[in-house]
C-alpha cells in the first residue's frame, strides 16, 4: 500500500483491498481486532519470507513415530495487542500460550541477511482476519502440517493407545462457525478451523461443540436470529479481499 493520504489508507491483499474500518467492523467480542498502520504497510505473507535460491525439494513425509515437536510456551505478556503492519514483514514461527491458543511470530525482512529484526508474537485467530492465505502457507510449507507441529497427532495417538476419546485435553481452536444444518434429528455446525482454509471445514454435532467453545456457538445463533445482521454467517472474514 502506498501511504501517501491517511484518510484513504486500507489493507491491500492478493491485488484487492479493504477499508480499515470495513476490517474492525468484523471482529467478534472473543476475538476482537487492534491494528497500528504506520506510513507505509503490507499485510504478512508467505511470499515475502526471503527465500534460497537454490532449488526446493519435495516436503519429506513427517516423522510420527519421532516425539512430537517442541512447541515453545509464550506468556500472555509477550503477546501484542496490535498488529505491527510493516513493508517485508512475514510469518516466522509459532508457539502457544498457557491457556492453549495458538500465537504466531511476526519478523520483518532486513537488507542484512544474516539478520531478521523480531516485531511481535501475535494471536494466530486475529492475524487470520487479515490475511488468511499467509497463515495457510505458513503451515502448509512446515513438514507434517499444523496438526503435527502443534503436537496434535501425537496427542490423538496418545489419546488412542490409552482407550481414551481422541480428543481428550485438546483444546479446539475455531475460526467461525459458517453454517447449520439438521442431520439425523442432530443439529450440526459447519466449523471453519483456525488455521486451515475454508474448504477443510467439517459438521461438528451442536452438543458437541457446545462444551468446547460455548461462545462461538451463543455467537453463531445470536447472528443468525437477528435479522439487521450484516454479516451473518460470517462473524469472522477470513481475508479482507471481500468488498
Amino acid at each position: 500500500m502506498n501511504g501517501t493520504n491517511a484518510r484513504s489508507a486500507f489493507f491491500r491483499i492478493h491485488g484487492q483491498s479493504r477499508t480499515l474500518a470495513g476490517a474492525l467492523q468484523d471482529a467478534s467480542p472473543e476475538h476482537p481486532i487492534s491494528v497500528t498502520p504506520p506510513q507505509q504497510i503490507r499485510i504478512p505473507t508467505a511470499a515475502m519470507k526471503p527465500k534460497s535460491p537454490k532449488h526446493k525439494s519435495p516436503k519429506p513425509r513427517s516423522p510420527y513415530r519421532e516425539p512430537a515437536p517442541k512447541v515453545q510456551v509464550i506468556h500472555p505478556s509477550q503477546v501484542s495487542k496490535e498488529i505491527p503492519l510493516v513493508v517485508g514483514m512475514y510469518i516466522d514461527g509459532h508457539g502457544r500460550m498457557p491457556d492453549g491458543e495458538t500465537v504466531l511470530k511476526l519478523t520483518r525482512q532486513s537488507s542484512n541477511l544474516e539478520e531478521a529484526p523480531f516485531l511481535a508474537w501475535v494471536p494466530e485467530h486475529t492475524l487470520q482476519y487479515l490475511d488468511a492465505e499467509a497463515v495457510y502457507e505458513y503451515w502448509e510449507e512446515l513438514s507434517g502440517g499444523r496438526d503435527y507441529q502443534l503436537g496434535f497427532v501425537h496427542k490423538w495417538n496418545a489419546n488412542i493407545a490409552a482407550g481414551r476419546n481422541k480428543q481428550e485435553g485438546i483444546k479446539w481452536e475455531i475460526f467461525k462457525i459458517s453454517e447449520s444444518r439438521i442431520r439425523n434429528r442432530e443439529i450440526e455446525l459447519l466449523v471453519h478451523w483456525q488455521g486451515y482454509r475454508e474448504a477443510e471445514s467439517t459438521w461438528i454435532a451442536e452438543q458437541d461443540l457446545k462444551r468446547q467453545a460455548p461462545k462461538a456457538v451463543s455467537y453463531f445463533w445470536e447472528v443468525q436470529n437477528d435479522p439487521t445482521a450484516v454479516v451473518s454467517k460470517q462473524w469472522t472474514q477470513t481475508s479482507l479481499s471481500q468488498e
